[in-house]
C-alpha cells in the first residue's frame, strides 16, 4: 500500500497549513487523536517553520511526521529499548519514502530556486504537508495491521471534478475573449477545445500538472471578467463572439453539451463545500 492516501489525515493537514499553521503544526495537528495515534501537542511543531526555525533543513512536515510515530510507538506497551526501536523503523520507513518523493530532506533543497513565501513556495509547501500526515497515516495503519479505509475517496473524486469543470469553463471564457477580437471565430472553437482538454490533462498530471491547470483558471477569470465588460459595452461584438456556443453547427452543439457538463459539475460539488485548494 505504499502511496496510498488518507485524505481524512492529509486534507485536514492542507488546510491546517492554508490556515496559517507550519507544515509541522499542520502534521501533528491532523494526525494527534487519529486512530491508533495518542493525542499530540501541535505545539511541538512550532520551531520547524522553514526546516529548524528557517535554518533550511530539515523539512518541519517530516520532522513533524517523525514527531508523530514516536508518540504512536509509546503506545504499544513495550519496554522503552524496543519504543524507541520502534520508532526508529517507523521514522526510517517515513523518511525513506519522503526522500524517494522529494528527492531531499531538507527545505533548502527542496525549495531550491523558489521564492519564499511566494505561490509556489506555499503551494509546494501545502502539498508537502498533506502528503506526509498521509502517509503517516498509512504507516500507523499498516503497522497495525489495518488498511487506510477509503472513507474520503469519494470528497478526492469531486474535488478533482470541479477543478477539471473550471477548467473547462475557463477554456470556453479565454475562447469567446478571443473570438470578440479575432475575425475567424472557428478559430476560437478550436481554442477552447485545446484549453479545455489541455487543463483537464493537467489536472490528471498530479500535483505539478495542477499549477499549470490553476494557470488556465486564472486566465479564465480573467476572460471572463472581460466578456462581462463587453456584454455590457460592446454587446454587438459580444453577440458575434457568442455563435461559438448559440448556432447551429455541430460545433456550437458539442460546445453546448460540454459547458453544461461542466456548469452542473462544478455546481454540483461546490454544493458539498469542498474548499478549493492552493
Amino acid at each position: 500500500m505504499k502511496g496510498a492516501r488518507d485524505c481524512a489525515a492529509g486534507c485536514e493537514a492542507r488546510e491546517r497549513y492554508t490556515d496559517g499553521l507550519n507544515c509541522a503544526q499542520g502534521v501533528i495537528g491532523a494526525l494527534s487523536g487519529a486512530p491508533g495515534v495518542p493525542d499530540v501537542t501541535e505545539s511541538f511543531g512550532a520551531g520547524f517553520t522553514g526546516g529548524i526555525g528557517h535554518s533550511g533543513c530539515v523539512c518541519g512536515a517530516l520532522a513533524g511526521g517523525v514527531t508523530v510515530l514516536g508518540e504512536y510507538a509509546k503506545t504499544a506497551g513495550l519496554e522503552p529499548i524496543a519504543t524507541r526501536a520502534l520508532a526508529e523503523e517507523l521514522s526510517s520507513e517515513l523518511h525513506e519514502r519522503f526522500t524517494d518523493r522529494h528527492k531531499a530532506a531538507c527545505c533548502r533543497v527542496i525549495k531550491r530556486g523558489q521564492t519564499e513565501g511566494s505561490d509556489e513556495w506555499l503551494s509546494g509547501c501545502a502539498d508537502i504537508t498533506e502528503w506526509t500526515a498521509a502517509t503517516v497515516a498509512d504507516i500507523v495503519a499498516r503497522h497495525q495491521g489495518t488498511a487506510v479505509r477509503p472513507r474520503w475517496a469519494f470528497r478526492d473524486a469531486l474535488s478533482t471534478t470541479r477543478r477539471v469543470s473550471l477548467n473547462v469553463l475557463a477554456g470556453a471564457a479565454v475562447a469567446l475573449a478571443v473570438a470578440a477580437i479575432a475575425p475567424d471565430v472557428a478559430w476560437a472553437g478550436y481554442l477552447f477545445l485545446i484549453l479545455a482538454g489541455g487543463g483537464v490533462a493537467l489536472e490528471a498530471g498530479g500535483p505539478s500538472g495542477r499549477r499549470g491547470g490553476r494557470v488556465v483558471r486564472v486566465a479564465g477569470g480573467i476572460a471572463a471578467a472581460a466578456v462581462v465588460v463587453s456584454m455590457l459595452f460592446a454587446p454587438e461584438t459580444m453577440a458575434r463572439a457568442l455563435t461559438l456556443v448559440i448556432g447551429d453547427s455541430a460545433g456550437a452543439l458539442l460546445a453546448r453539451a460540454v459547458l453544461a457538463l461542466a456548469v452542473v459539475a462544478a455546481a454540483g460539488t461546490a454544493a458539498f463545500g469542498l474548499k478549493r485548494y492552493r
